[in-house]
């Protein structure tokens, strides 16, 4: 039974040292299993622990005790005693929570390390589109990492790249058979499945039970999907949250090859419409020149005619924006045919080429502009005879270009002559195709000459090829 402590005063010594000895005796017997009860003078029973912890006591439970028996004091616990064990017993629990929420931590820190990873691996890849060789890469990497049972990666019409269990039938370049894939593509919204039926596999006995699924979004619309496979086992929330953080990244990166994709058919829409400008002025000057001699020379008109056929026939069966310096320097001697025609004896040319810098591609119809410019604005305005020198040099990670005249030449900064499109062509296109390093350097002294030059690099970087 339990130890009560009465309210009513035992009589007698005997009687009280009697009460006290078995009551002691009793308690010492139920130590640590019965918790001794105060009956308070309204006559409601409470157990002492209870008491000890009743925030509204003034006194010590031992001191209540004493004082109501009158017979003996219990040796329990102080308030202060009561707080301190509970205080060590809520530290021990909130240890234990933290151990816990640390393990849990450390486990997510691992797993996000570990996905942080595999985007950084498969970015590059991704960089040049959604296509099956970056798909198949993506995949691959996936699965082989965050062991899944099957890894997919999809465009709105086909599977790009499967891997694992179902390759028998999802299959690479055929549709994709999932009715839940279809729904993701069309909503762009991720989804889960945790049943085969969830799924909507069309196929009798496939062995995928449960799938994420998080579609690719470019410009606010879906143009894939990545899909992470469990056989046998469900989908969990990491699942979910590492295939919508990777299709998010993966997004982000489809959309800059896309813009990547546009500015490189800007940047060449803009080089073949410079490109266009060169032909209509080489086209004026030239029939200008024929169309002069068809009164003193009609023979020699016709010859020009017919080589101005052919120059024209050579330049439209190259759809190369490159060429090599030796194929350029020919256009240039088929155009002095024509020039020759028109300056005859005034005009002299002089080659200075070194045989390793004739192999160096450069873009089409770049140095023949310059002659041109050369004769045209430097020589013909001065009158008499005049030389114009083609130099080409390997040089410092490329080959250097010049071409001078010792014409009249003109004032830095001040344009002299004519509407200059043949040489500010070249330098647009140079500036496009090399970057600022190889625009034209236009040195000249008034009465003396002109000379202009450019650097074409010896790699071509990969925008120009």
């Amino acid at each position: 039974m339990p130890v009560r402590c009465c309210s009513a005063a035992m009589t007698g010594s005997s009687a009280g040292s009697a009460a006290a000895t078995d009551a002691a005796t009793d308690g010492t017997a139920q130590a640590g299993t019965l918790a001794p009860t105060l009956r308070s003078p309204s006559g409601t029973s409470r157990t002492v622990a209870a008491a000890a912890t009743d925030e509204s006591a003034s006194v010590t439970v031992a001191a209540m005790v004493a004082r109501r028996s009158g017979v003996f004091m219990v040796n329990l616990p102080t308030r202060l005693e009561c707080r301190e064990n509970t205080g060590t017993a809520l530290a021990l629990h909130r240890g234990r929570r933290r151990s816990s929420c640390r393990r849990r931590v450390e486990a997510r820190g691992s797993m996000s390390t570990n996905v942080l990873d595999l985007v950084v691996e498969a970015l590059p890849h991704l960089r040049g589109g959604l296509g099956e060789d970056s798909a198949t890469f993506t995949a691959r990497l996936l699965y082989e990492n965050l062991e899944l049972d099957a890894c997919a990666v999809v465009d709105t019409e086909r599977v790009l790249a499967y891997v694992g269990r179902g390759e028998d039938h999802h299959l690479v370049g055929g549709p994709s058979l999932t009715g839940l894939t279809h729904k993701a593509i069309a909503t762009g919204q991720p989804f889960t499945a945790r049943s085969r039926e969830e799924i909507e596999c069309p196929v009798p006995g496939c062995p995928l039970t449960s799938v994420t699924i998080a579609p690719f979004i470019v410009r606010g619309a879906a143009v894939g999907a990545l899909k992470l496979y469990r056989a046998g086992t469900p989908i969990v929330e990491d699942d979910r949250r590492v295939a919508v953080g990777l299709a998010r990244v993966f997004s982000v990166s489809l959309e800059a090859a896309e813009l990547d994709a546009r500015s490189a058919l800007v940047a060449q829409a803009e080089l073949d419409a410079l490109r266009a400008r060169i032909s209509p002025h080489f086209l004026f000057n030239t029939l200008t020149t024929i169309a002069a001699l068809t009164r003193t020379d009609p023979h020699r008109a016709h010859d020009l005619v017919v080589d101005f056929a052919e120059y024209f026939r050579d330049s439209l069966a190259q759809h190369s924006e490159f060429v090599s310096l030796d194929e350029e320097l020919e256009h240039v001697e088929q155009y002095l045919r024509f020039e020759d025609a028109r300056f005859g004896e005034r005009l002299r040319v002089a080659f200075d080429v070194d045989p390793r810098a004739r192999v160096a591609l450069v873009p089409v119809l770049s140095v023949q502009p310059l002659v041109e410019n050369a004769i045209v604005h430097g020589l013909a305005p001065k009158g008499g005879a005049g030389v114009v020198r083609v130099r080409a040099r390997p040089g410092a990670g490329g080959t250097e270009i010049a071409v001078s005249d010792d014409g009249v030449g003109f004032v830095p900064g001040k344009r002299v002559g004519g509407n200059g499109i043949g040489m500010d062509n070249v330098d647009q296109r140079l500036r496009k195709l090399f970057g600022p390093a190889s625009a034209l350097q236009v040195t000249s002294v008034p009465g003396e000459g002109t000379t202009v030059a450019f650097h074409v690099p010896a790699h071509l970087p990969a925008a120009a090829r």
